[in-house]
């Protein structure tokens, strides 16, 4: 595990947090048309603790001090793509 600083946001993240079959579960869910499990994918990435989710969510907030799905969506991706750089959805 490696630290990661994502929108300033410091998170231990490393390779073995993608080899998850819950999350893999919950991203399935996500592809299948069940967006509302994407905040339990935000806890995870947040290795589980309420407090780390939140300062994402913080860091996150717009001027009307919402998260937008669309911001949660950036920030996951960004953090995959700090584990593997090289992977062929990093490529963007």
């Amino acid at each position: 595990m490696a630290v990661h600083t994502i929108k300033g946001v410091k998170l231990n993240l490393g390779p073995q947090q993608f080899d998850d079959m819950e999350l893999l579960e919950q991203l399935g869910e996500i592809q299948d048309g069940n967006p509302l499990v994407f905040p339990k994918v935000m806890l995870r990435l947040a290795g589980g603790s309420k407090a780390k989710r939140d300062e994402i969510y913080d860091a996150l907030r717009n001027k009307d001090g919402r998260v937008s799905i669309e911001a949660a969506q950036e920030f996951f991706m960004k953090a995959m793509q700090a584990v593997a750089p090289k992977s062929p959805s990093s490529q963007d």
